[in-house]
């Protein structure tokens, strides 16, 4: 077993920790589950309820719906229903393969999935969009700027946020203790994850930890938020998934 006894530390919501703890005790490690985040879905708001009216309408008010998560596509399904848009009119895109994964399971048609698994690369995968119509389906407060990328190439852009996502509840005293002793490596899969743990962890208890252990970014973004808080000890996965960051630990622990 690659990582046996390697103590991991994971970020997620408690409901992504799962699968996340699940793959890393396969290969021997030792986890250690501390939410950082929670997902919340929300009502459809009037801007929502309006998209959606275009978006049904024949022919359809849109020429694209991008997907930038799981619970992106989870949320706004809740809101449409069992109505899905077959037509060959609209083309749907998704950041990634679980994305597009988590549509698959919810009946969407997927059309295009972004060569590298986050919203930079979806947007290089489309091609032009001069004046096409793009539904961005995406939470709210999300980091990089995609509509304002897709409106300087010409298209025409409605974003909407069907969920936030918010802090989990603090971590126990135990739970803290578990994390700043002994950790090696942290996850942190967004900025989302980086923002509530540095609540949770004073700047003294940070250095603690990561005087010892390595952070292990998902991206760019999330590598700029750990840098922004004073975290200098940094890998960051290739490709912006699960998978690509457990195979950056065997790179640290056994090379």
């Amino acid at each position: 077993m690659p990582l046996l006894g390697r103590k991991i530390v994971i970020t997620r919501s408690r409901e992504a920790n799962r699968d996340t703890a699940s793959s890393l005790r396969s290969k021997g490690a030792h986890v250690i589950s501390c939410p950082t985040i929670q997902i919340q879905f929300l009502p459809p708001s009037r801007s929502i309820k309006k998209a959606i009216r275009l978006l049904q309408q024949n022919p359809p008010g849109f020429d694209w719906i991008l997907f930038l998560s799981g619970p992106g596509v989870q949320s706004f399904s809740r809101m449409v229903g069992r109505w899905r848009p077959f037509s060959s009119n609209i083309q749907i895109g998704a950041v990634g393969p679980k994305t597009a994964r988590v549509l698959d399971k919810n009946r969407w048609p997927v059309h295009r999935v972004a060569d590298v698994y986050r919203a930079a690369g979806l947007l290089r995968s489309m091609g032009p969009v001069k004046e096409k119509r793009v539904l961005l389906v995406r939470g709210e407060g999300g980091s990089f700027d995609m509509a304002g990328a897709l409106r300087k190439r010409g298209a025409f852009v409605k974003e909407i946020h069907p969920y936030k996502t918010v802090s989990a509840a603090f971590p126990s005293a135990r739970l803290k203790a578990q994390v700043t002793k002994g950790a090696e490596a942290v996850f942190f899969t967004s900025g989302s994850t980086v923002r509530y743990f540095c609540r949770f962890f004073n700047a003294n208890q940070r250095r603690k930890i990561f005087n010892s252990a390595v952070a292990v970014s998902v991206g760019p973004e999330t590598t700029r938020a750990l840098r922004a808080n004073g975290i200098r000890s940094v890998r960051e996965a290739a490709k912006a998934t699960i998978e690509d960051m457990v195979a950056l630990l065997f790179e640290i622990f056994i090379s």
